[in-house]
């Protein structure tokens, strides 16, 4: 039997990616090697915002982000799933 974790891989897949959640509907999927270049980035980063009618400012970043593992086959079961879900969409027109 194998074991599931949160439905992406299954126990002992091989994690190659890495989720970073940067906002409420924001997630970048990214090779381990370039995520853990990203979460470096990051925490040296700085934030530019510029407010309506504000002067622009630079601070340090001071948002937070989440971020999980994935493996090559949980990307694909995305991947899967949305080709599916278009499909259905497009049968339903």
């Amino acid at each position: 039997m194998i074991k599931k974790n949160d439905g992406n891989q299954a126990v002992g897949d091989q994690l190659k990616y890495i989720i970073v959640k940067v906002d409420y509907d924001t997630k970048l999927i990214l090779p381990i090697a370039d995520g853990m270049e990203f979460i470096r980035i990051w925490a040296t980063g700085l934030q530019f915002k510029e407010p309506y009618n504000k002067p622009s400012t630079i601070t340090p970043v001071d948002q937070d982000f989440t971020m999980k593992f994935l493996s090559e086959k949980g990307l694909n079961i995305i991947r899967a799933t949305q080709i599916l879900e278009s499909e259905k969409g497009d049968n339903d027109a």
